[in-house]
């Protein structure tokens, strides 16, 4: 359902689950996605909420992949609040971890999002390494939804810095993949 964007019907189902894992080992994944269905709802509020239960059940249980989801998701929501040296501290932490447990499609997603964060804060002097390794692991876990998503952000990057012509090459083949 989340997919579908219908998250009303999602947020249905994971309650549902919630109640079914109370006092067992994987709340922390259900509460991620919770608080992630509440963000994309734009209830970032809300989301924050579950987020730091994700976190708090991961610690307890000792939970990494919870954890690593815990810190993306509060990372997003830190982002939006603006506080955006917090969300770069947090996607670091989701990142370390996602990489310690071998979690090659997350620490894609880490690296996209850190790339997108150090760009927004005008630090651009990561951002085309965490553009690069995310790329070059997209092949390891055939994530080509990923890929495009680096293609873009690497023609947004190009242009950041006023690479107007590799922008509009990458842009290109960001295009002829899209389609």
């Amino acid at each position: 359902y989340k997919k579908k964007k219908l998250y009303d019907s999602s947020m249905t189902y994971y309650l549902k689950s919630l109640e079914s894992v109370k006092g067992q080992v994987n709340p922390p994944l259900v509460y991620y996605n919770i608080g992630e269905t509440l963000f994309l709802k734009k209830l970032v509020d809300s989301s924050f909420h579950f987020y730091k239960e994700a976190e708090r059940y991961a610690i307890e249980s000792h939970h990494p992949r919870g954890l690593a989801y815990a810190y993306f998701g509060l990372a997003e929501v830190n982002f939006r609040k603006g506080n955006i040296n917090q969300a770069i501290e947090l996607q670091k932490r989701s990142l370390n971890i996602r990489n310690q447990i071998d979690d090659v499609r997350g620490a894609i997603q880490s690296y996209l999002k850190l790339a997108s964060y150090l760009m927004a804060s005008g630090d651009v002097s990561e951002v085309n390494t965490q553009i690069e390794t995310a790329k070059k692991l997209t092949d390891q876990v055939e994530a080509n939804d990923l890929f495009l998503e680096a293609r873009y952000l690497e023609y947004q990057y190009l242009s950041e810095i006023g690479e107007y012509k590799l922008a509009n090459d990458v842009l290109k083949k960001y295009e002829s993949l899209k389609d």
